[in-house]
C-alpha cells in the first residue's frame, strides 16, 4: 500500500521543515507545489530533498485563485506519478494527529468501510500565546500547545484510490466529487489535523492580505464561490482595526485546551527564526508587483483599457 501525501506551500519557511519531516512519519511520498514563495521555503524543501527524504518538489505562481486546479493537479501527479493508493490532501501547516493510543496509521487507513472512497479528517486550530509569538524560535509545532476546544466541522480527505477514473477534490480539500455529486466519505475523530494556521500577528496578516488581495484578483464569479471567506473576515478588520487585529491572534483565552501535539518528525536542521516583519513587507510587496505588472500588460495589449482609465477623469465630485 503505497501513501501519497500532497500539500501547496508559500512562504512557510517557519514550518515547512517540521511539516515535511512529521508528515513522512505516516507516507511513502510527499508531493509539495510552491505557490512563489519568497521566503526560504524553497531553499529549505531543496536541502531536505538532498537527505535523500521522498519529498517531490514543483512550483507555480499565481495571481488568481486557482486553488482547485493546483489540487487536482496534485492528485493527478500522486497517482500517475507515484502510484499512490492513498492520497493524503494537506496544507503545510496541517499536521497528522493520532489521537487513540496504540493505533496504527496504516492499518486505520486499512479498515476504512469498503464503500466508502476516503476519510473525512477535521481540523484542530491551535492558537500561539503571547509568550510564543513573542519567541518564534525552534520547532513551531512543539511551541503551540494549545488549540480551540471546539471549531466548526472543516473535514479534509484522505482519498483511496482503487483505480478507474478518479474523482474531483475542492478548493481546500474539503469533499471529492464525481460528475457534480459530493461522494460519501467515512467519519471518524481517531485522527485529525492539527492546524496551525496562526503563528504570530504579522505571519497571519500575511495570509490574510494576500489572500484577499488574490481572491479580489480572481473576478466577481471567484468571490461569490465563497472560497477564501475566512480571508475576507481578517481582511476587513486587518484595514479598519490593524490593532484589534495583531491583538486577536495571540489573545489569551480562557478557554484553551492545553493538547501538545506529538510530533514524530525529529530535530530541525534548516529553520531559522523569521522576521516576519520583514517577511510580510517582501510578500505583499512582491504579490502587488506582480498584480500591477499584470495590469499593465494588460494596457499595452489593448489601449482602449488605458482610454477607459482615463476617461473617469469625468467622475470627478465635489465633497460634500
Amino acid at each position: 500500500m503505497r501513501v501519497v501525501a500532497v500539500a501547496r506551500c508559500k512562504d512557510e519557511e517557519d514550518i515547512i521543515e517540521a511539516f515535511v519531516r512529521h508528515t513522512l512519519c505516516f507516507a511513502d511520498d510527499l508531493v509539495v507545489l510552491d505557490n512563489g514563495s519568497v521566503d526560504r521555503s524553497v531553499d529549505i524543501l531543496k536541502a531536505l530533498r538532498g537527505e535523500g527524504l521522498p519529498l517531490h518538489l514543483f512550483q507555480h505562481r499565481d495571481e488568481v485563485l486557482v486553488e482547485d486546479l493546483h489540487s487536482n493537479w496534485l492528485f493527478e501527479a500522486a497517482i500517475r506519478q507515484f502510484s499512490a493508493d492513498w492520497v493524503l490532501f494537506l496544507d503545510a501547516d496541517e499536521f497528522v494527529h493520532v489521537r487513540t493510543p496504540n493505533l496504527v496509521f496504516r492499518d486505520w487507513l486499512l479498515s476504512t468501510p469498503s464503500d466508502l472512497c476516503g476519510i473525512n479528517v477535521l481540523l484542530e486550530n491551535y492558537h500561539p500565546l503571547p509568550e510564543a509569538a513573542a519567541a518564534p524560535v525552534g520547532n513551531v509545532a512543539e511551541r503551540l500547545t494549545h488549540r480551540w476546544p471546539s471549531m466548526p466541522p472543516v473535514p479534509k480527505i484522505f482519498y483511496r484510490h482503487r483505480g478507474g477514473p478518479r474523482p474531483s477534490i475542492s478548493a481546500g480539500h474539503h469533499y471529492l466529487s464525481a460528475d457534480g455529486v459530493v461522494l460519501p466519505c467515512h467519519t471518524q475523530a481517531d485522527v485529525v489535523l492539527a492546524h496551525f494556521n496562526a503563528r504570530s500577528p504579522w505571519q497571519l496578516a500575511r495570509k490574510a492580505m494576500i489572500g484577499w488581495l488574490r481572491m479580489e484578483a480572481s473576478g466577481t464569479d471567484a468571490r461569490n464561490t465563497g472560497i477564501a471567506a475566512n480571508y475576507r473576515h481578517m481582511f476587513d478588520l486587518l484595514m479598519d482595526n490593524p490593532d484589534v487585529f495583531m491583538a486577536q491572534v495571540i489573545d489569551r483565552r480562557d478557554d484553551l485546551v492545553f493538547d501538545p501535539l506529538p510530533y514524530a518528525g525529529g530535530p530541525l536542521k534548516y529553520t531559522a527564526p523569521t522576521d516576519e516583519t520583514a517577511l510580510f513587507i517582501k510578500a505583499t510587496s512582491e504579490f502587488a508587483l506582480r498584480i500591477a505588472r499584470q495590469h499593465g500588460a494588460r494596457v499595452d495589449a489593448d489601449t482602449q483599457v488605458l482610454h477607459r482609465l482615463r476617461a473617469r477623469i469625468a467622475d470627478v465630485m465635489p465633497v460634500p
